[in-house]
C-alpha cells in the first residue's frame, strides 16, 4: 500500500511538470514531433461559436411581500378569537371579535336622540312657515321671521350632528369586529378572550404574512445594470432558485430594480415574484437566486475542461493531424461547462479534452474512437 501511494504522487508529479513543460515549449519554437514516443490517445471536440447566456448567481433572501400588524383601533375587551395561530387565512375573514356592549348602548341613546331632533326640526319648519306667511300678510315683523328662521336652522344643524355622531359610533362597532386585510399566514396570537386591548397598542394581536405568491430579493453588481435593462426592455426575465443545493422546480420573473446603485457596495437591489403556491419559499430563508442577464451571441466557445492553466496563463492543445499544439488563449469566461475563448482559436479547430495529463507541446497523437478507450500515455 506505502509503494502504491508513492506512485500515484510520483505520476501526478509527472503530470505536472509535463502540462508546465507543454505551456513552456509552446511559447517558444515548436519542435518537431517526438520520434519513437507512441501517440496518446485523445478525446477532441471543435471550438463553435453559438450564443451563451450570461447568468449571475447570488445570494437571496425570502421575503413576503405584504406584511400586516393587526392591532384594535378601539379600547376594548376581547370576546372571540376565530382562528388558529399559524392559519392561512383570506381577505375580509373574521379574526378577533370585541366586546361592543357600551358601543351598542351608546347607538342607541344617539338614536332615540336623533328622534327627538327630528321632532324639533319638524315644530321648526312649520314655525318658520308659519311666520313667513304672517310677515307677507302683513301681520308679522321681519324680526319675528328672522327668529323662526334661525331655529329652523339651528334644529337642522342639531339633526347633522347627531346624525353624524350615529355615523361614527357604527364605524367604532365595526371596529370590534376585526377582519384580515390581506390573504396569508397568522403569526403569534398575542391575546386570548377576556384580554383587555388598546387602541393601536403593543403588542399587535397577531401579523400576517402574504406567502402566495412571494417575493426574493437579492443584489447584483453595478455592471450588469445596462444588460439587465436590456433584457426587460426586450420582455420578461426569469429567474431561477436554489435552496440547500437543490434547484427549485419553480422559476420567478424580475419586477423590480431599484432607481439607485449603493455606493458602498457597488450593487444594486432586485425583486423577483414567485408563485409559491406549494409554500416551499418561507420568509426569511436563504437561497440562492441565478438570473440570465443577457447572452454573447456569435461567442466562440470549448468545452471548459480543454483549457489548462500554466506559468503564464491559459492554454489549449490544439489537434492538428496527429500532432498536439499547445496554444496561448484569452478565455473571457465560463458558463454552463463551456469557456468562451475572446482570442487564440478560430471556428472549427479542434481541441483535446481528454488525455489531457499525457500531454506535451508537439506530442503525436490519436483521436480516441469512443468514450471507452483509455487515453494512455
Amino acid at each position: 500500500m506505502v509503494r502504491s501511494r508513492r506512485e500515484l504522487l510520483a505520476g501526478a508529479l509527472a503530470a505536472g511538470v509535463a502540462i508546465a513543460a507543454a505551456w513552456s515549449l509552446g511559447c517558444g519554437d515548436a519542435d518537431p514531433p517526438e520520434a519513437g514516443r507512441p501517440p496518446v490517445a485523445v478525446g477532441v471536440a471543435p471550438a463553435v461559436r453559438k450564443t451563451v447566456p450570461t447568468t449571475y448567481r447570488a445570494p437571496a433572501t425570502v421575503q413576503p411581500i405584504a406584511t400586516v400588524a393587526i392591532r384594535s383601533r378601539i379600547d376594548s375587551v376581547v370576546t372571540a378569537v376565530h382562528f388558529r395561530e399559524g392559519d392561512d387565512v383570506e381577505a375580509g375573514q373574521l379574526l378577533f371579535t370585541l366586546d361592543d356592549r357600551s358601543l351598542q348602548d351608546e347607538l342607541r341613546q344617539l338614536l332615540a336622540t336623533l328622534e327627538a331632533d327630528q321632532a324639533e326640526l319638524t315644530n321648526a319648519r312649520d314655525q318658520y312657515d308659519r311666520a313667513r306667511e304672517l310677515e307677507s300678510g302683513g301681520v308679522a315683523s321681519p324680526a319675528s321671521l328672522d327668529q323662526a328662521k334661525a331655529a329652523y336652522e339651528s334644529a337642522r344643524a342639531k339633526v347633522d350632528v347627531t346624525r353624524a355622531a350615529i355615523s361614527g359610533t357604527r364605524v367604532q362597532i365595526g371596529y370590534t369586529h376585526i377582519t384580515a386585510p390581506i390573504s396569508g399566514r397568522t403569526g403569534v396570537v398575542a391575546v386570548t378572550p377576556g384580554n383587555n386591548v388598546e387602541a393601536n397598542g403593543d403588542p399587535p394581536l397577531t401579523v400576517i404574512e402574504q406567502i402566495a405568491p412571494i417575493r426574493v430579493e437579492f443584489g447584483l453588481p453595478q455592471s450588469l445594470l445596462e444588460p439587465l435593462r436590456a433584457r426587460l426592455a426586450a420582455g420578461t426575465v426569469q429567474v431561477a432558485l436554489e435552496r440547500d443545493g437543490a434547484r427549485l422546480p419553480e422559476t420567478g420573473t424580475l419586477t423590480f430594480v431599484d432607481n439607485r446603485i449603493d455606493p458602498a457596495t457597488g450593487s444594486f437591489l432586485v425583486h423577483a415574484e414567485f408563485a409559491n403556491d406549494d409554500h416551499s419559499l418561507w420568509p426569511g430563508r436563504s437561497v440562492a437566486a441565478e438570473i440570465d442577464v443577457g447572452g454573447s451571441p456569435n461567442a466562440l466557445t470549448v468545452p471548459g475542461l480543454a483549457v489548462q492553466r500554466g506559468p503564464e496563463g491559459d492554454f489549449v492543445f490544439v489537434i492538428a493531424g496527429d500532432v498536439a499544439h499547445a496554444r496561448p488563449v484569452s478565455v473571457e469566461r465560463y458558463e454552463g461547462g463551456l469557456a468562451v475563448v475572446s482570442s487564440g482559436l478560430e471556428e472549427g479547430e479542434l481541441v483535446a479534452i481528454d488525455g489531457l495529463v499525457a500531454l506535451r507541446d508537439d506530442s503525436p497523437v490519436r483521436i480516441a474512437e469512443g468514450p471507452d478507450e483509455e487515453a494512455a500515455p
